[in-house]
């Protein structure tokens, strides 16, 4: 179990950040052509030492573009907003140790099995 459970972890971790992602782009992500809202991905994890990374966000190619939409809070979009990716994070937060927990317990119980 000790030897998996980082691997566990870094799954927990990354299916957060996708569900973030997935989120952000029903809800927030401003829409014109569509390049910004399909450009959303949570890339996987990396792991060092004890240390692991799971990295998400929008742009690729286009990040300029994507960080002049999430800051411009005075742009009005028709489909949208600014702070597409901040505010679903920061809404994520109070149930962000409850959510990997449950994932990590839903692990356990089925390596014990």
């Amino acid at each position: 179990l000790k030897q998996n459970a980082p691997r566990a972890l870094s799954s927990a971790l990354f299916q957060d950040a996708e569900e973030l992602i997935g989120e952000s782009k029903k809800k927030y992500v401003p829409v014109d052509l569509g390049a910004l809202k399909t450009s959303g991905v949570a890339l996987l994890p990396k792991v060092s030492g004890n240390r692991i990374e799971v990295e998400c966000g929008f742009g690729g190619a286009a990040a300029a573009y994507a960080l002049i939409q999430h800051e411009s809070t005075w742009f009005r979009h028709k489909v949208g907003q600014a702070k597409y990716l901040e505010q679903p994070f920061n809404e994520r937060r109070k149930g962000f140790h409850d959510r990997i927990a449950g994932r990590l317990r839903d692990w356990l119980r089925r390596q014990i099995k």
